[in-house]
């Protein structure tokens, strides 16, 4: 079953609208992952399940729904700059695959220092290895893992490129600044 494909238009900065696609089961699938955070909750609206999910005004109110879901969401601090939520609302999203591999989860797990377990907890060490396994997936980290493997590709090809990248570095907590009016 190929699924309804939704649109969610997307403002990011306030620059430039974009239109993603998504299906109603990456809704729940989010909706899943953010129950983990305590200050979220929402609920999800219901697919309603008695439709044959091609009825039009059913499609347009289901829209309707998750478009409050969405803007109640990013009302949430927290929850609204997770990377479950960025990863979501990104447009590579439509590429993404929400997978959930416990043998991964699991061998992380099992195989925790128990110097580092002993600091920190066994229930935190392993939200922390969640996180680390779903952020290690997310679009967020494969770009900033191409951006560090091109600099690093640019400096082996052109070295006298070092100044520009270190001054790059000092300067990049700049971009992306929040500035409050």
């Amino acid at each position: 079953m190929n699924g309804v494909l939704g649109e969610i238009s997307s403002r990011m900065r306030n620059i430039n609208l974009i239109d993603l696609l998504t299906r109603y089961q990456h809704f729940e699938e989010l909706h899943r992952r953010l129950k983990e955070f305590p200050e979220y909750n929402l609920h999800l609206p219901p697919k309603h399940f008695l439709s044959t999910g091609l009825d039009v005004f059913v499609i347009q109110e289901r829209c309707k729904l998750l478009d409050q879901y969405l803007k109640k969401l990013l009302q949430l601090p927290t929850v609204s700059c997770s990377i479950e939520v960025w990863d979501f609302l990104s447009v590579d999203s439509q590429m993404y695959i929400f997978s959930d591999s416990l043998s991964i989860i699991d061998t992380l797990s099992d195989k925790a220092p128990a110097a580092i377990v002993g600091l920190v907890g066994r229930k935190e060490y392993e939200q922390c290895a969640k996180d680390l396994y779903y952020f290690i997936q997310s679009a967020v980290f494969m770009k900033q893992l191409s951006f560090d493997l091109l600099e690093l590709l640019l400096l082996s090809a052109f070295p006298e490129l070092d100044y520009v990248f270190r001054q790059f570095d000092q300067d990049k907590q700049k971009f992306g600044e929040l500035k409050l009016n």
